[in-house]
């Protein structure tokens, strides 16, 4: 019920149907990373920020974007976060998919230095070690890893990807 609630402010947040909801999260959850890039892009231009501090309304964006696929999947944050940073591991349930994401988004006030930000963010992900890794190995049906980072300044988004194979 509270992902189905979340997903529905989020839709409307977005000024989004539920049906066109959908759509854009099955962009993401599909892997067409850069179709679902610029859509986000594209709703936050036509969308104020309205919920508060810029860095509330993406924290709380993202928190509904990733809680509405709760009902699919396992969702968990990732806690090795600071201020302006936030994280999530969706693990799919085996009826749901194959293909583990993980995200890791960041708030920048100067554009000048998302790239930076996402760039660092998606090397983060990849590279270090994490709990997760450990989680993510005893669901047998994983076959991939989306490593996703985004970054946000004002109404601009910068996505960042990487797909792996878990299994030889």
């Amino acid at each position: 019920i509270f992902a189905i609630g979340v997903g529905k402010w989020a839709a409307q947040e977005l000024k989004l149907s539920d049906t066109e909801y959908e759509n854009f999260i099955n962009l993401l959850v599909s892997s067409q990373v850069d179709k679902f890039s610029e859509e986000l892009e594209q709703l936050l231009t036509l969308n104020n920020c309205s919920t508060g501090t810029k860095e509330k309304y993406y924290h709380t964006l993202v928190a509904g974007i990733v809680s509405s696929l709760g009902v699919k999947y396992l969702v968990e944050s990732i806690k090795d976060h600071g201020r302006f940073r936030g994280g999530n591991i969706l693990i799919p349930f085996q009826r749901y998919g194959n293909t583990c994401i993980t995200i890791e988004y960041s708030i920048c006030n100067m554009d000048e230095k998302l790239l930076e930000s996402v760039n660092d963010s998606l090397y983060n992900l990849v590279n270090a070690p994490r709990s997760f890794s450990f989680r993510v190995e005893k669901f047998d049906h994983i076959e991939k890893m989306l490593y996703l980072a985004m970054g946000f300044s004002g109404p601009k988004v910068m996505v960042k990807h990487r797909i792996e194979n878990v299994k030889d």
